[in-house]
């Protein structure tokens, strides 16, 4: 990404930081236009990526060794026994007895105004895609 562009996302951290202060109607009111601002670098941003995590190629699951760099392991509430339809020996059965599926990536304020943002984001996506494959191919 140019860093024009980089720079441009400076109003979105800096809008999100002076509402996490001033998180009012009055407030939020005056500074609409900055809101505005804000949401539409914001909407560019994620329509770019969502352009290219369209491109991606299968990998693996969350064993790969990307998977586990940006997300560590997915996390959520299990069911109590095995699910229907499974076996007790099957090898994704802790995934299988997930009823919710959370795998969180944390992005600090100086990545999301480093000029790797878009690059990282990329690569986190495609370090998840194989596994959202996965979840596609075994849902009912």
């Amino acid at each position: 990404m140019a860093s024009d562009q980089q720079e441009g996302l400076k109003p979105i951290l800096s809008f999100l930081q002076a509402l996490e202060k001033n998180n009012n109607k009055a407030w939020f009111d005056k500074n609409r236009a900055s809101y505005e601002k804000a949401k539409s670098l914001f909407e560019g941003l994620v329509d770019r990526i969502i352009l290219e995590y369209g491109q991606f190629e299968n990998l693996s699951v969350i064993s790969a060794k990307a998977f586990q760099q940006y997300f560590g392991t997915v996390e959520g509430e299990k069911l109590k026994t095995v699910p229907q339809g499974y076996g007790r020996d099957h090898p994704e059965l802790e995934i299988l007895r997930l009823k919710e599926v959370v795998a969180v990536h944390h992005l600090s304020d100086e990545m999301v105004l480093s000029s790797k943002l878009e690059s990282h984001v990329i690569e986190a996506f495609r370090a998840m895609k194989p596994f959202l494959d996965y979840l596609n191919s075994v849902a009912p």
